[in-house]
């Protein structure tokens, strides 16, 4: 997913599969982008850090949550990514798809 830091922030979608027919709860966190690049988002400077729960109710497909964005002092600066992480089932019978469910780009 992508966005632009005049946009304030960017609504992320998690999505669950399967029979859905119990609750779950999942924690999800922002982070520091782990790739090797000059075109990393900082936290506090780029962007707010989240650790939040989500609670999925029986039957539930999806839920949206949302990460801050901070805006840039300079007119112009390049694209810059941070990541999104599943971190663990809370509550509930289910199995991660895979830690990091999201990059994302800043743009301006």
């Amino acid at each position: 997913f992508s966005g632009f830091e005049h946009d304030d922030h960017v609504r992320i979608m998690l999505r669950r599969e399967g029979k859905r027919l119990d609750q779950v709860t999942v924690r999800v966190r922002s982070v520091e982008s782990r790739a090797a690049c000059n075109f990393k988002a900082k936290v506090g400077v780029d962007f707010q850090a989240i650790d939040e729960v989500l609670e999925f109710p029986p039957g539930t497909r999806a839920l949206t949550f949302r990460v801050s964005l901070c805006m840039a002092t300079a007119a112009w600066s390049p694209p810059k990514h941070f990541e999104v992480e599943l971190v663990e089932v809370v509550s509930g019978h289910a199995s991660l798809g895979g830690p990091t469910i999201a990059q994302w780009g800043v743009k301006d």
